[in-house]
Parts: C-alpha cells; structure tokens; sequence
C-alpha cells in the first residue's frame, strides 16, 4: 500500500511539472538548442558539466542536454542549479552563477517543446575545459600523506589532516586552487593556517584513523585560505592582497567526503 501511495505521488507530481513547464505561447515555436540554449549551457555549466570530471555528466553537445531537457528544466526552475546560495536583493556579488529569469524560462520552454535541435551548425563553439590545473603550474601543491577509503555506501563523513609546507622563509599566497583526486567523492574542502605552536600540539595527538588523520581536532588556526566545494573557480585573492604563510606554519586541512556507489581511494591536492 505505502509502495503504491509513493508511486501515484511521484507521478502526480511529475504530471504536475511537466504541466508547470508547458508555458510557450500558442503559435510560438520553441527556444532551440542551437539559438537559445546552448549560449547559455557553455556559459553557466559547461565549467563543471564537461570533461573537467567535476559533475557527473556532461552537457556539452545537443545529444548530452537533449538527454536532460526536462532535469535540467525542473533544476533550474528551482533554483537547486546552477549552485549559488545567495539570495537576491541582498548584497552586490562578484562572478555570480544564478540564472535570470529568462534564461530559465527559455530552459522550461525548450524542454516543453521537445527540446529541438534548431540548425547545429549555428551553435556557439563549446567552451574548452582543459583538466588540470586552471591557474597553470602550481608553486607548491600540499596533499595528505595518505589516500583515504571511501566505502561504496554510508553516511558522510569528515576527516582533518595536519600538512606541513616545510616553509623556510616568509611567503605570500596569492592563489589557491583544489583538485580531488576523484570526481564525485569530495563535497567540499577548507584550508586554514596553524602557528608551530598549535602544530606541535597536534604532533602530540592520536591519530583516529590509519590515513594518518583525526575526525575532528581542537587547535586553533589563524587564517581560512579559500574554500573549495564541486564546481568552485580557484580562489584569487584582490590585487594587491594575499595570505601570508611563515616557517613552522602548518596546514589544516578538513575535508567532507561522501560514498559515490563504489569504493574508492581519495587522496585532494591543493595548490598554491
């Protein structure tokens, strides 16, 4: 009975969707995805829905979003994609990631229509999305000393790493960018700074796990550089500013991990 009553509610409620999308007007032919929709999928998700293994499919190409029309119609009508948390009317923001209100409604309507196609050979040149590093050569890339297991089902789980850079000189910190060794195991990833003080504290501290890390620690750091969740650009600082990091400071680096289906070994590099 429960099995029966869930089955009618998802259909009801796709009905309801599929219902809600149905907005071109009489007569009007449909947004294609030439004209309409490609501008906007190289633009706002192609960075993370491409080759770059950071989303789990990619919508580069007509046959990848004609497959998704209707996801990506009822995700971006809710709001839930492209990923950006703050809410309009509260603050002027840099490299915003939300769509506008047309271009979702051009999404909705290309997906009610039938997700045509419209003449390819008049659709935008796909974005280049080269894997790797995005800043170029790193300076310095920092990484746990041993690779994490991540079980193929389960709750997520958090660990805590202490790196040490082996600074010998003071050193300024322009830029930072993440790289998980696998796509889809890491939610996100927050680097901060220890003086050798709290560091040699933590020396001193059991590690809970054989991948040489803690579930949680209590040090106390002093500087937050960046924060990387899937999909995140590689932090830059403002011109004219940038982190500094002095011999004997060490890393702490806290990592949410979450089980993808199947087991894997997890292993995030930072670079700086």
């Amino acid at each position: 009975m429960f099995i029966a009553r869930v089955s009618v509610l998802a259909a009801a409620g796709l009905a309801a969707f599929l219902g809600l999308i149905d907005r071109t007007p009489p007569g009007a032919p449909p947004p294609t995805f030439a004209k309409d929709i490609a501008p906007i999928l190289y633009k706002r998700c192609a960075s993370c829905h491409s080759d770059s293994r950071i989303a789990p499919f990619s919508l580069v190409g007509y046959e990848n979003a004609r497959q998704r029309a209707l996801t990506i119609a009822k995700v971006t009508e809710q709001g839930y994609m492209p990923p950006w948390k703050a809410k309009h009317g509260y603050g002027e923001f840099r490299d915003v990631q939300s769509l506008t209100p047309n271009e979702k409604k051009l999404f909705t309507e290309w997906a009610a229509g039938g997700a045509p196609a419209g003449n390819l050979s008049e659709a935008p040149t796909p974005p280049i999305v080269v894997p790797g590093w995005r800043l170029g050569k790193p300076d310095l890339i920092i990484s746990p000393e041993k690779a994490t297991k991540i079980p193929a089902t389960g709750r997520d789980f958090f660990r805590d790493y202490m790196i040490d850079p082996h600074i010998t000189k003071p050193t300024w910190v322009r830029a930072i960018d993440f790289q998980p060794s696998n796509q889809g195991t890491v939610h996100h990833i927050i680097p901060s700074l220890m003086v050798k003080e709290e560091a040699d504290k933590l020396r001193k501290v059991k590690f809970d796990f054989d991948d040489n890390s803690w579930k949680s620690v209590d040090v106390e750091t002093y500087n937050t550089l960046g924060f990387w969740s899937t999909g995140a650009p590689p932090f830059l600082s403002p011109d004219g500013t940038a982190f500094l990091i002095k011999p004997g400071d060490c890393f702490l680096l806290n990592v949410h991990y979450k089980p993808k289906g199947k087991p894997e070994m997890e292993q995030p590099q930072v670079a700086l």
